[in-house]
């Protein structure tokens, strides 16, 4: 998890967003307080997923959030995430513990084609 040991990200999730028949991966990322994303940590985040992972690894879009959706046992939930992204519904609402966050990923103009 290359993202997650940059000091200003808490934690972060990435999922694969359908398009055209192809797929471009998303990051989502949750800043420690005070940082936010901008444009010199993206790049650094580039940097640093193309040279400990692959440039393969490298998302299309870095984008920031205030939270991510867990399970009630704590784990994160990427296909809540990539459901919304994709434009389809979510299943099982009931088992994530903050479904109230899924609307920050919901619609958003970054996403768009």
């Amino acid at each position: 998890r290359v993202v997650d040991t940059i000091e200003e990200i808490m934690e972060s999730i990435a999922v694969g967003q359908q398009i055209d028949g192809d797929e471009r991966i998303v990051l989502f990322v949750r800043m420690r307080p005070p940082h936010k994303m901008g444009e010199a940590l993206e790049g650094r985040v580039r940097r640093e997923l193309r040279r400990l992972a692959s440039p393969n690894h490298v998302p299309a879009k870095i984008l920031g959030v205030t939270d991510i959706p867990r399970t009630a046992s704590g784990k994160i939930t990427e296909i809540a995430v990539r459901d919304i992204v994709n434009g389809r519904v979510v299943n099982n609402l009931e088992a994530i513990s903050n479904p109230e966050c899924l609307k920050e990923y919901k619609d958003r103009p970054e996403l768009q084609c």
